[in-house]
């Protein structure tokens, strides 16, 4: 599907919505999770570097929105698919092969 037309445009205007919405939600819970790790955790707090505590934070919310938007965009992908039509047979076309 050409990514310029109209309905390239509404599957990429939907992912992209659906994506965000799910990296907000994502982003609540990890934050959540984030801060009571920090408060009551002493192992979280000592045995983690800065870096990863924030990458256990935030990769989550990254891959939760990128998920989301890949599978509505492919949602719309195969809700665009034309039909599938079959091709009828055609017994009276054979061909003819000759053998060496």
């Amino acid at each position: 599907m050409d990514p310029n037309s109209e309905l390239g445009k509404e599957c990429l205007g939907q992912a992209t919505l659906s994506g965000l919405k799910a990296a907000l939600q994502a982003s609540v819970v990890s934050g959540a999770l984030y801060l009571a790790a920090m408060k009551y955790s002493p192992f979280f707090r000592n045995v983690f570097s800065a870096s990863a505590r924030t990458a256990l934070t935030v990769m989550p919310i990254f891959y939760t929105g990128y998920l989301k938007m890949e599978l509505t965009m492919h949602k719309c992908m195969q809700d665009a698919k034309p039909e599938y039509v079959p091709i009828q047979d055609d017994d009276d076309d054979v061909l003819h092969h000759r053998r060496r």
